[in-house]
């Protein structure tokens, strides 16, 4: 047998040593023997994301591990997963595999009966719902600290620090990193950092307010030895974020990315308190600033912007991002690349043929049709196989009970199959399918079958080989099997 233990903070009740102590008196009264143990400490439940202990199970239990069961505490512990589906997938997963999953301090026996499928189902509910009413009691506090103008963000950003003040608001100190707050009635605030810091920071919106692009403000910083905090080269995006934050104006901003458990952004207010910090720039300049950047990306019509794209690539006698993003007074390449589609479509536009290979764009469009033909070929099968199947766009809905979307990963270009384009997981489908193609975009190699969890970017076989064999098939055949599961165990009427 094997045992998973979870604990997400050290202020819980159920501990590590709690779990593993019920757990061991299960097995011992029931004459099994604990041959393997997988631990994640300090995790939250909400996601696979981070859980390594649980990736690693999985992956053993895809590849004939030595045990026949998985000893867990409760339902919780397995995962306070937002869609109580993804936690039945994993499930799902080890069962398929020949491993059962007993939740030892449970009044039940996961012995896959109608009631057992209904309490497991109730308990997974119960826990999402713990997790989702605990985000928002938290939201709404940490809101009601920003009103007041204190800080809630881990770290200050580059030109400011963060000073720790009492319950009265007496300062006690700076905070260096990793420092936090000891006690419950101590706040933190934002006051200014080193003076060569604040020069900076002016002169980036300046420049912006000029009608500086963002490149060009972190390229001209570099150039000039004016590094991070942690002495690394700056990049657009940091600067860009700079400019475009508030807080450098002196206002106090929560809740501009961070969101509630199952509350969209639109659901939540943006909680803005001016005048809470010592501002680093003028409330005008900081207007200036963006007002510029919005200029810069103001509409204008695909024969202008070609025009001076053309006017650029005459001058420099060849084309590339970051040409672009370089160039006084045009947009940035990405900016190109999302108006007319792809780089290649603009060079087509102007008539220009780089020098450089572009056949990786040919792949791609090969392998553009996959999906369609994917999508039509599981809808068709599941059809066959009784299901009730509907379709919006790239996205499957089964028997009204679960839904799948579908797309395709590219072999990246110079890595054969070591390395892939991953997109984000589909946050509107309970799963996502992957087709990873072969590297000329011919056909399918296998399939990644990814529940709905913070996973994206690039995905590196080598280094995440725990995220991606553990939901790696050779086929779609599990999600036929799935089909047949959720309307077998479907109660009825």
């Amino acid at each position: 047998m094997a045992e998973y233990v979870r604990m997400s903070t050290d202020m819980q009740e159920h501990s590590i040593a709690n779990q593993r102590s019920a757990i061991e008196q299960y097995a011992e009264a029931h004459g099994m023997v604990i041959v393997r143990h997988y631990v994640d400490e300090g995790r939250s439940g909400l996601a696979l994301e981070g859980r390594s202990g649980l990736q690693r199970l999985l992956q053993d239990v895809t590849e004939s591990p030595p045990y026949s069961a998985v000893l867990v505490l409760d339902v919780s512990r397995w995962g306070r997963f937002q869609d109580a589906d993804q936690a039945a997938f994993y499930e799902y997963m080890c069962v398929m595999h020949g491993v059962r999953v007993i939740y030892v301090g449970e009044p039940f026996e996961n012995d896959r009966s109608p009631l057992t499928a209904i309490l497991k189902s109730l308990k997974r509910h119960l826990a999402a719902e713990y997790s989702r009413e605990l985000s928002v009691k938290v939201y709404a506090g940490q809101a009601r600290l920003a009103r007041l103008g204190y800080h809630m963000g881990a770290t200050a950003g580059y030109g400011y620090r963060r000073m720790l003040v009492d319950a009265s608001g007496k300062r006690k100190g700076l905070l260096g990193s990793g420092e936090y707050k000891a006690l419950l009635t101590d706040r933190v605030i934002l006051v200014p950092g080193p003076s060569h810091e604040v020069r900076l920071v002016r002169d980036v919106f300046e420049l912006a307010a000029q009608g500086v692009s963002t490149y060009q403000i972190a390229r001209g910083l570099n150039d000039a030895g004016r590094y991070t905090a942690s002495g690394k080269p700056w990049r657009e995006q940091r600067i860009r974020s700079m400019v475009q934050n508030p807080k450098y104006a002196g206002a106090c901003v929560y809740g501009r990315t961070t969101q509630a458990i199952d509350r969209h952004r639109g659901e939540l207010q943006t909680v803005e308190t001016p005048n809470a910090f010592k501002p680093l720039v003028s409330t005008e300049l900081f207007q200036r600033a963006n007002d510029a950047r919005k200029h810069r990306g103001a509409r204008r019509s695909d024969d202008e912007v070609l025009a001076d794209a053309r006017r650029v690539l005459e001058q420099e006698g060849r084309l590339t991002i970051g040409i672009l993003d370089r160039a006084p007074g045009l947009l940035s390449g990405q900016a190109y690349m999302r108006r007319f589609g792809s780089l290649r479509r603009l060079y087509e536009l102007l008539g220009y043929v780089p020098k450089r290979d572009i056949s990786h764009a040919v792949i791609r469009d090969k392998i553009r049709p996959w999906r369609e033909s994917l999508v039509g070929f599981v809808a068709e099968q599941l059809q066959d196989r009784g299901s009730d199947v509907k379709r919006h766009g790239w996205i499957l809905k089964v028997d009204d009970a679960w839904t799948v979307a579908f797309d395709t990963m590219q072999s990246r270009r110079g890595y054969g199959h070591r390395w892939w384009d991953i997109r984000q997981v589909n946050d509107s489908a309970d799963m996502t399918v992957f087709a990873r193609m072969a590297a000329d975009g011919s056909a399918p190699l296998d399939f990644i079958v990814m529940p709905r969890v913070a996973f994206g970017g690039m995905v590196t076989i080598g280094k995440m080989l725990v995220t991606v064999s553990a939901y790696t098939y050779p086929s779609l055949r599990v999600l036929l099997d799935l089909a047949e599961i959720t309307r077998r165990d479907r109660p009825c009427g």
